[in-house]
């Protein structure tokens, strides 16, 4: 022991250096180790946020699609209230949608294949197979097609317009892929990541903002993968097998020496897919950086070790008192919600995990008595008339879409009220377990409103049923007048007149004597302060005999009390004069 002691005494200076050789390569081998960690873990990180920003690219084109969707199935309702879809008045309604919607435009194609566009222009679009389908019932997105109004690359949305139960156009909507790359745009990587759409044969839909790129919309994306250097481990075989398949995935490959990672995954949008590509550099910075930050750590851990333990529990502290000020501030919200918030699991009892204090008062109850009154669960609040019904649709769920249902469910004290059941289908991130989360509102009023309008219809018709006074109503803005009584059989009128009042005067019907009365009659219950106007005056009837009639005009007011509507009567006094 002595010896050994002597020893160190003795080489003690020679015993440091080599300690602090051996700390400086341990150190080194640890920072060698640490480095090819970090990089590993970042290129896993860059390569995970890598398919976030593709899923990002993927649902911001889903839901430019489905409004766009949403606005030509809307504008082919509206389209379909026309006899003839060429007529001006389809016309001028074709053009106002044309003004105020995103697509570079908007036409109607008729079962003969000839698209009409608003101000009449015309074109034969009967290489367009797809109208076929829109013309069987379906609607759908083309895929990308060379226009033939323009030289552009476009995509069109097509719905067919009925009349009735009959099919009698489509209406398309063709939108330039140069508008939708916006969808693509996002900056991700510090603006060095770019991301690009394609087909299922992989022609390039969207071209990313970036001139290493060409612009054509014609370019294959195969093509350009079989000229570039894939890594050991993918193939463009597999690649396109994946795609054909519908699944995600990532490859590496290097172009003009350098290296990139593109992720690949389906839009959901016929055989669409996101390429979202970053360069190898990109990440090869981000690792340098780190390690440059790992070696000042290194250096200063043992000093700094201290500080950071109460940095993090500073941190730690002040994060607690965050998230718990965050929940206060979510349960006031979710309280102050109109109707009240459920949170359920997506199996076939829905099981309730949360409720708001809304739905409770909504339902007259405590939490403690949903457990004993109601089960526990979403169902057992339902109606048992809906109940199936309600379970039913709550398992046709599609996930991340919201769904509106309308049932009815029992309160504690047995009252029924109606609600309107906005669902959503999700994965709870906690557990990555399905739930449903549900926003309930109590729509009872306005379902007794909707009873009481559809009783009070049905007097009406019977009212008109029985009598024999002619019955018309008066837009005044429009200058229509349109017959709810029947008129043929009188004085040969159409059920509705476009040119109101003037169509009377110009087709002989009033006699000459009452011509201007007439039409100041009409004129003069559009003005706020009259509520109703009458006159006496001659009609002439379909067999030409002249017959005394007394008009009637009654205004119709709106909450601004103006004026724009109103209900006249013809009421045939011949035997009284």
């Amino acid at each position: 022991m002595r010896k050994i002691f002597n020893n160190v005494k003795r080489y003690g200076s020679e015993i440091i250096v080599l300690g602090i050789i051996v700390i400086i390569l341990y150190n080194i081998i640890f920072f060698y180790s640490f480095t090819q960690q970090s990089a590993r873990l970042t290129e896993n990180a860059n390569k995970t946020q890598l398919g976030e920003i593709a899923n990002q690219t993927v649902n911001l084109i889903k839901t430019q699609t489905t409004e766009m969707s949403s606005f030509i199935a809307c504008a082919a309702v509206a389209l379909s209230d026309y006899d003839n879809l060429l007529s001006e008045q389809a016309m001028a309604r074709l053009r106002l949608l044309n003004e105020h919607s995103s697509f570079n435009r908007i036409r109607v194609v008729l079962p003969d294949y000839i698209s009409y566009g608003p101000d009449g222009d015309t074109a034969d679009v009967s290489m367009r197979h797809f109208l076929k389908d829109a013309l069987k019932g379906k609607s759908g997105v083309s895929s990308l097609m060379s226009s033939v109004i323009s030289d552009s690359n476009i995509i069109i949305y097509y719905t067919p317009i009925y009349h009735g139960d009959k099919i009698v156009g489509v209406l398309t909507g063709a939108y330039e892929v140069a508008s939708l790359s916006a969808a693509t745009n996002i900056s991700s990587f510090g603006g060095n990541g770019f991301a690009s759409v394609i087909e299922l044969d992989g022609d390039i839909i969207i071209t990313p903002q970036d001139d290493s790129l060409p612009e054509s919309g014609q370019i294959n994306a195969w093509s350009l993968l079989s000229e570039v250097q894939i890594k050991e481990g993918y193939s463009l075989d597999i690649i396109k097998t994946n795609v054909k398949n519908g699944r995600s995935g990532i490859f590496e490959y290097t172009v003009s020496g350098e290296k990139k990672y593109t992720y690949y995954t389906p839009v959901g949008v016929n055989d669409w897919y996101v390429l979202q590509t970053v360069p190898e550099s990109v990440i090869t910075a981000q690792t340098g950086y780190i390690n440059e930050i790992s070696m000042h750590l290194l250096i200063k851990v043992i000093g700094l070790f201290v500080l950071v333990i109460i940095i993090i529990w500073f941190y730690s502290f002040r994060t607690r008192r965050f998230i718990t000020n965050t929940k206060l501030q979510l349960d006031s919200i979710v309280n102050a919600v109109p109707g009240g918030v459920v949170k359920c699991t997506d199996s076939g009892d829905y099981s309730i995990k949360y409720v708001s204090d809304g739905f409770l008062n909504m339902i007259g109850c405590s939490r403690a008595r949903i457990k004993t009154g109601f089960c526990d669960n979403l169902l057992g609040s339902v109606h048992p008339d809906d109940r199936n019904r309600v379970s039913e649709l709550l398992s046709r769920l599609d996930y991340d879409m919201v769904t509106q249902l309308e049932y009815r469910i029992n309160t504690h004290s047995n009252n029924t009220l109606w609600v309107l059941n906005k669902c959503l289908r999700t994965i709870d991130k906690t557990d990555d377990t399905p739930c449903l989360y549900c926003v309930c509102i109590d729509i009872t009023d306005s379902k007794v409103i909707q009873q009481t309008l559809q009783l009070s219809n049905e007097r009406f018709k019977m009212a008109m049923s029985q009598t024999s006074n002619i019955v018309f109503e008066y837009d005044s803005v429009s200058d229509r007048i349109h017959f709810v009584t029947k008129t043929s059989s009188y004085y040969n009128l159409p059920l509705i007149i476009e040119n109101g009042p003037s169509y009377f005067v110009e087709n002989g019907i009033v006699s000459d004597d009452f011509t201007e009365q007439f039409l100041a009659c009409f004129k003069s219950i559009s003005k706020a302060d009259t509520n109703m106007v009458s006159m006496i005056l001659k009609l002439k009837r379909a067999d030409g005999k002249l017959v005394w009639n007394k008009l009637t005009l009654s205004s119709i007011r709106d909450t601004l009390y103006n004026t724009y509507r109103s209900i006249g009567t013809f009421e045939d006094i011949t035997q009284t004069k």
